[in-house]
């Protein structure tokens, strides 16, 4: 995973615009605008659940990658908490 991003790093630089669809936390950190589709693939899918840099959608209540990217980033609400929140 280091290259890809090395790799869009150079791109970056150069004045490129990426768009990439993935589950990678590390590459999702790394971003500076996600979008959160869900809540399932496919026909469960399509709508948007969460917008804005990885901190603001790890804390997005309606995002399903939040709680795991909350976690990634060491934020004080893991993913963890938040599935005890929603309860069973």
């Amino acid at each position: 995973m280091a290259t890809l991003a090395a790799v869009f790093d150079r791109l970056l630089d150069a004045g490129a615009t990426i768009i990439v669809i993935d589950h990678d936390l590390d590459l999702l950190a790394a971003a500076d605008h996600l979008i959160d589709m869900g809540p399932g693939g496919g026909p469960d899918g399509g709508r948007i659940l969460a917008a804005g840099t990885p901190r603001d959608v790890a804390q997005a209540p309606g995002s399903v990658t939040g709680p795991w990217l909350a976690e990634h980033l060491s934020l004080p609400e893991t993913r963890l908490d938040r599935v005890a929140q929603l309860g069973p």
